[in-house]
């Protein structure tokens, strides 16, 4: 009677869902793999777990609601969610880990924690040709990957609260026992043939108020206004509208504007995670050569679809090229 109880117990909790950071879309179903010998599990609790933009070079983390089997250690469980990839969302996050992965071992050293993943790890996800390496173009791109998937571990696993570094290791010749591999080997530039060492939060990685500024504010230089378009959004109470897209690019091409310099010197976010206030000076040159500069600008943003977006009256203040 007992083990029918646990059983349902499992599968009545493996349905649980998931939602995107400070969003509220319903839920999604988490795969938790239940292994031979598991037990009752602790109650549901809420996790971070970090995935890949599908267009930019940024984490974007997403909720989980996961239930561990009291004989798992709970890290265990959200690297087999990174390996799983993203739950199903809305958001435009990908899989970022090649799926045959194994967790191998975990442990850890007071505030160090140590993870030792299969060679399936420095295998590309599917799409990559066989003579990647050899190629310049793919082996940016497949290294550029395996640093992120490293720091989506990091990230995640830092956010579980006792651990301040991981430590990565792999188990590259298949025998069961993880090492060290180069930074070269795993995504690094700087310092190629050392060690990987054990590597702390890397926030400037993840997409924030502040990043998503970044990112707009350099779309402006490259012309990129079909990106500035997929950050922007009205805002929540529905004043300032923003136009249809191709209104809005079209807006966007005729002001052809050039930000010459910029700064973010704090942001803000709101107590419920929604909203946020970035703060920012920066000087912008219209296409007929006049500069403008504008200082201590209020950028609102909001989540939707579990991203931050640049209200579109905060965008006006940007694009008004006046210095009255």
């Amino acid at each position: 009677m007992r083990k029918l109880l646990v059983f349902t117990i499992i599968c009545c909790l493996l349905l649980t869902g998931c939602t995107a950071i400070g969003t509220r879309e319903g839920e999604n179903q988490d795969n938790i793999q239940v292994l031979p010998g598991d037990i009752e599990e602790k109650e549901l609790e809420t996790y971070t777990i970090y995935y890949q933009h599908t267009d930019e070079n940024y984490l974007i983390g997403q909720q989980h609601n996961i239930s561990v089997p009291e004989n798992r250690w709970v890290e265990e469980v959200l690297l087999q969610q990174i390996i799983n990839g993203p739950a199903n969302s809305t958001m435009p996050i990908k899989p970022i880990i090649n799926p045959n992965t194994r967790v191998l071992s975990v442990d850890r050293n007071n505030d160090l924690f140590f993870v030792t993943l299969s060679q399936h790890f420095l295998t590309p996800l599917a799409g990559v040709p066989d003579g990647w390496y050899e190629d310049e173009g793919w082996r940016q791109i497949v290294m550029q990957q395996r640093r992120m998937a490293i720091y989506a571990i990091v990230n995640t696993l830092t956010e579980t609260g006792p651990y301040s570094r991981v430590q990565i290791n792999v188990d590259r010749e298949g025998s069961g026992q993880g090492q060290r591999m180069t930074r070269g080997e795993m995504g690094f530039v700087d310092n190629p043939d050392q060690l990987l060492e054990s590597l702390g939060r890397n926030h400037e990685i993840i997409l924030t108020p502040k990043a998503i500024v970044d990112v707009v504010m350099q779309a402006f230089s490259t012309k990129d206004w079909d990106k500035i378009d997929r950050y922007v959004v009205t805002d929540k109470a529905g004043n300032y509208k923003k136009p249809d897209s191709e209104a809005f690019m079209s807006s966007l091409r005729v002001l052809d504007l050039s930000v010459i310099e910029y700064s973010v010197f704090s942001t803000t976010t709101s107590q419920d995670g929604q909203s946020a206030i970035v703060s920012l000076n920066y000087r912008i040159r219209s296409k007929d050569g006049s500069e403008y500069e504008n200082d201590n600008v209020s950028i609102r943003l909001r989540q939707s679809e579990g991203l931050w977006k640049i209200t579109y009256a905060s965008m006006n203040q940007i694009m008004n090229v006046s210095n009255e």
